[in-house]
């Protein structure tokens, strides 16, 4: 039953500092993109929204804060997430909680 119902939305509630959500890299020097894969096959492409929180991003072994905004392509097996912290471009990154109060919605019920 739970697969059902994650084919129309999914939630992402902050997790712990340092649990590890998604992986990504470094498209500029203060820019991330990074993939999460979804649960299940959501129905068609999301659409998503953030509640920024205190998710942070590992780069080269230290975690650095971030503000994260939905990323512009999202499929029914993956969202996309920007950041905005300082990094080497073409670098990878992880996309980790803080232990904040922040969420990633997913909703492919329009």
């Amino acid at each position: 039953m739970l697969e059902i119902c994650q084919r129309y939305a999914w939630a992402i509630p902050e997790p712990a500092a340092g649990v590890v959500i998604g992986a990504g890299a470094n498209i500029g020097a203060a820019a991330q993109l990074i993939y999460v894969a979804t649960p299940v096959q959501l129905l068609k492409a999301p659409t998503v929204t953030v509640a920024a929180g205190s998710f942070k991003t590992m780069q080269a072994g230290a975690a650095a804060s971030t503000t994260i905004a939905p990323g512009a392509t999202h499929t029914p097996n993956a969202i996309s997430i920007n950041g905005n912290s300082a990094g080497t471009t073409g670098q990878a990154t992880l996309l980790q909680g803080g232990g904040g109060s922040g969420w990633i919605i997913a909703s492919a019920d329009f």
